[in-house]
């Protein structure tokens, strides 16, 4: 049983929910989708290799893609979005309320109750009242914020590198990366912060349990 319930917050992952995006929306929201996200590519890679490219084209290019992101999984996941928007909006960071509906219907497959999930729940946090060293922030994120603080410290005295266009360029590229990780999906979690989140997951599906009851 306990195979189980990790087995479907694995098919509920970040990854996999990016893979049912671009693959089962709509043939139009797929299309913007990967228009939009090679534009995005080609553009990144065009300002690494250019110094001179517009601020502006990048953020509109990363504008376009999030914005045809969101679109193709409102497609993709259309009857949660129908029944659940407003829990989906509200717990919109890592997509969290999506994944647990994804989740909670694979658990359902499996004929798992509430009442298993939090027996299984139990277990898993029988030891200390915790599954893992639970982290507060993702050492990802602490990282791009902690190296935009050095370069606007201690590379803002440098003046070369800046009028270069180098620095600028780093710069964007990493707040580039926290608004994919912060608005889109993050790509790397780490295992204590995927045990807490499969312990909200049983939590929230007991819930649903006793509301159905």
């Amino acid at each position: 049983m306990l195979q189980k319930v990790v087995t479907a917050y694995r098919k509920s992952s970040a990854r996999r929910l990016i893979s049912v995006v671009y693959t089962k929306a709509s043939p139009v929201a797929r299309l913007i989708l990967w228009i939009c996200s090679i534009v995005f590519v080609l553009t990144a890679g065009w300002m690494i290799s250019n110094p001179k490219v517009s601020t502006f084209i990048i953020i509109a290019s990363l504008s376009c893609f999030g914005v045809s992101f969101e679109f193709a999984a409102k497609s993709a996941f259309k009857s949660y979005y129908k029944e659940y928007s407003d829990l989906i909006k509200e717990y919109q960071r890592n997509r969290q309320f999506l994944r647990y509906l994804i989740f909670r219907d694979f658990l359902r497959e499996d004929g798992i109750t509430p009442q298993t999930a939090l027996l299984v729940r139990g277990i898993l946090f029988s030891k200390d009242g915790s599954i893992g060293k639970q982290m507060l922030r993702h050492p990802f994120t602490l990282i791009l914020v902690g190296f935009i603080t050095a370069i606007l410290g201690g590379a803002a005295s440098i003046h070369e590198a800046w009028t270069s266009g180098t620095m600028q360029r780093v710069v964007l590229l990493i707040f580039i990366a926290l608004f994919l990780n912060f608005a889109i999906l993050p790509v790397f979690e780490t295992a204590s912060n995927k045990e807490k989140e499969l312990g909200q997951f049983l939590q929230w599906f007991a819930a649903d349990g006793k509301q159905e009851g």
